[in-house]
């Protein structure tokens, strides 16, 4: 099959979203075949979090973070037959507290797998950094990072920002260099010893420390940071957004501004500049993108200050921002409309009002251009006088095309209805990718939540728009789910592939064999999955299931 270069294939697939999805039937009708194997049955995963992760190598890490019991780690070769198993503690973090920990991210760097793993250790935020063999799935070596101090009870809060107090990880999607951030960015507690309240270390692949340094204004005008994103770009530089801002006292005025900040591998201090328009904003997420030989770019939605009276209506503003690589120099910004997914829903899904979708992942490509998806969003409290707790809705997906300027070329919404438990905050797609997660404040039990939202997976071949919906009572039957989905045994994968001008719904699964057997369906745990567009490969964790059994495997789709 030939292959199409991506960035006119990306554009293509909008534009012919908007003519293929006019019909639910043709969709439907058209099917091409990809190739799925699964591994032996494994246990089903009942708690805590698991990860996959498709190697150079050809093999693929199997990670299981549980509440008391270590890490365990299942390594399965190029047969996709399991290797070697192993389970890892540490002397460094406490095995049977995972419950005050939280993963900041792992990767695959220089052919090994890397943990990144934040814990309370007496009451100080502690990043620890654990490397796996590539191979095996031994643990290589387990080093501290670092900490932060501790911290009071009481946030600073000021103009609809929180000072941030965490740990950050970012690794450079094109190498092996990355960068941790160490956030004292709140108020220290009255015993801390700490003057910096931002420290961030550039590490090069074999993990050593190349650069070190502290973030903060020249001038000390702003005293507290809210962290939005942080990017490496090699070993050459890391850039990192934040909103800087000052509470009211005796001698400062209320007071935040964006800023964005240029750490080079020869500065002793990060180069800063300030993004006038965005003066006195509040509830801002962002993320940046850094590509070779371009302008550094900055998505972020935020709350101006003439809205922060005002009751909130739909979407928060988002704004493009870009900025000379080395002397972040301001080139342009824009202020998106929004307005692509809300005509292609009121065109072609019957929509009365606009297409309101958070942002959940922002995808570089390589003209300049790019993907911004959306999930439509809804929050609601379920429960009675004693308990309560919150719900959230996903809805309908908006993937939006905009070119290098950020102007909005094409868009098109996609139907989606789920229900899940807790809240979802802007990135959750990004975040999730790159395996952030926290053991703080999850249910304990089985949820359906790692079942849900979507997954847009881009290689060689295509692109790749998969996620879980409610399963009719008839075999191969995925028509419009009329009620959210809400829990696994209720939950199937559909999967669609755009190639050669088609949009095409995939055959993932055998046929019934027999008419009496019981149909099954097949979830994907979204959260666990990896893919290698190099390989074009896509593996998961799935469950089938029907009315009278239910196993777990892993999956490897290949496309």
């Amino acid at each position: 099959m030939k292959a199409i270069p991506s960035s006119r294939r990306l554009r293509a697939v909008l534009v012919f979203f908007c003519g293929a999805l006019l019909s639910t039937l043709s969709l439907h009708a058209q099917t091409t075949d990809a190739h799925v194997t699964f591994s032996a049955p494994i246990e089903e995963p009942a708690s805590g979090w698991c990860k996959l992760l498709l190697l150079k190598n050809g093999n693929t890490c199997f990670l299981r973070f549980t509440r008391r019991d270590g890490i365990l780690v299942g390594m399965y070769d190029t047969a996709h037959a399991l290797l070697q198993t192993d389970t890892i503690t540490s002397n460094l973090w406490e095995v049977k507290s995972m419950a005050d920990a939280e993963l900041d991210g792992v990767y695959e760097i220089n052919g090994d797998v890397v943990i990144f793993i934040q814990q309370l250790i007496k009451y100080r935020p502690t990043l620890i950094r654990m490397v796996l063999d590539g191979q095996n799935g031994h643990l290589v070596r387990e080093d501290k990072l670092g900490e932060l101090a501790s911290i009071q009870k009481r946030q600073v809060y000021a103009l609809n920002n929180a000072a941030s107090h965490d740990c950050y990880v970012e690794k450079d999607p094109r190498s092996g260099y990355y960068a941790v951030a160490f956030f004292n960015g709140t108020e220290l507690a009255h015993d801390s010893t700490d003057a910096t309240h931002v420290q961030v270390v550039h590490y090069a692949p074999d993990h050593h420390e190349i650069h070190r340094a502290s973030y903060y204004t020249p001038d000390s005008s702003y005293d507290y940071y809210s962290y939005l994103h942080m990017q490496v770009q090699g070993g050459e530089a890391v850039y990192l957004a934040s909103m800087a801002f000052n509470t009211h006292t005796s001698k400062r005025e209320e007071d935040s501004r964006l800023m964005i900040a240029r750490l080079g591998a020869t500065d002793t201090a990060f180069r800063f500049q300030a993004a006038d328009r965005q003066h006195n904003a509040g509830y801002a997420s962002g993320m940046l993108q850094c590509l070779p030989g371009q302008p550094v770019r900055l998505l972020v939605t935020m709350m101006p200050a003439e809205m922060s009276r005002k009751k909130v209506q739909g979407n928060l503003p988002v704004y493009y921002l870009r900025f000379d690589a080395q002397t972040l120099k301001p080139l342009d910004q824009e202020t998106l409309p929004m307005a692509a997914a809300t005509l292609y829903a009121k065109a072609h899904l019957q929509y009365q009002d606009d297409y309101s979708g958070m942002l959940q992942q922002w995808l570089p490509l390589a003209d300049g251009s790019s993907l911004l998806l959306q999930e439509s969003v809804r929050q609601f409290i379920q429960g009675g006088s004693t308990f309560n707790k919150t719900i959230t809705g996903l809805g309908d997906v908006g993937i939006t095309h905009l070119d290098a300027s950020g102007k909005e070329q094409q868009a098109v919404v996609m139907n989606k209805i789920q229900s899940a438990a807790g809240t979802y905050e802007p990135f959750y797609q990004y975040r999730r990718n790159k395996t952030e997660w926290s053991f703080r404040n999850r249910t304990t039990g089985p949820t359906v939540n790692g079942f849900l939202s979507y997954a847009f997976v881009q290689n060689a071949k295509g692109d790749y728009f998969l996620y879980n919906q409610l399963v009719s009572t008839t075999p191969g039957d995925y028509t419009v789910a009329t009620r959210p989905l809400r829990t696994i045994t209720e939950a199937g994968l559909v999967c669609y592939h755009y190639v050669d001008g088609q949009m095409l719904q995939l055959k993932l699964f055998p046929p019934q064999t027999s008419l009496t057997e019981a149909p099954k369906y097949y979830a994907c745990m979204l959260d666990a999955s990896a893919d290698d567009a190099a390989r074009n490969r896509y593996a998961t964790i799935m469950i089938a299931h029907n009315d009278t059994e239910r196993k777990a495997y892993l999956a490897w789709i290949s496309f």
